[in-house]
């Protein structure tokens, strides 16, 4: 099992995080791009963002070990709403932003002659299948007691940072 886990779901106007310490739900968190002139700017920032979250989480279970990150690989959808995100380039800029998240990584260095940090990505289909956003709220909410998700607070963006730490942990919500 992986001790610490940070769960991505990226996002053009909004990304979710989700941090794992052994297995369970610590905290969630959004995080929305700043209005920006240049798309690559509020992507930067975005980064930026998850590393100074990264940093926070980590002094809170008082470690500098080795860490995962899985984040999820967009994936086009051909129905109207993935459709117009193709047109406006949505994908490639997700494509980006997911390239600058991973390459930012190095900052953390090795531990022990090993990456600190493993990334890794997920395809949405691989990790949730076909189902709804609604259906996986609802399935994180039969699989994770109510005091964790009270704890955390979990809204838009971090349900599904969530369904991809717990896939990463081994607990399936589609199927």
């Amino acid at each position: 099992m992986v001790d610490l886990l940070f769960a991505i779901d990226p996002g053009i106007r909004g990304t979710g995080v989700a941090f794992f310490h052994k297995g369970n739900l610590v905290s969630t968190r959004n995080i929305t791009p700043p209005i920006a002139d240049d798309w690559r700017d509020a992507t930067l920032t975005v980064v930026n963002k998850i590393h100074e979250y990264i940093e926070v989480q980590l002094k809170s279970v008082n470690s500098k070990l080795l860490f995962s990150i899985m984040c999820e690989w967009p994936h086009y959808m051909e129905h109207a709403a993935g459709i117009a995100a193709n047109t406006q380039g949505d994908i490639l800029k997700l494509a980006y932003f997911i390239g600058a998240l991973e390459h930012s990584m190095d900052q953390w260095g090795t531990v022990d002659n090993k990456n600190a940090v493993s990334f890794d990505l997920v395809e949405v289909r691989t990790w949730k299948g076909q189902l709804a956003k609604a259906e996986v709220i609802n399935r994180i909410k039969a699989r994770l007691p109510a005091e964790t998700l009270t704890q955390v607070k979990p809204t838009s963006h971090s349900w599904d940072a969530i369904g991809i730490g717990m896939y990463t942990l081994g607990i399936k919500l589609s199927g």
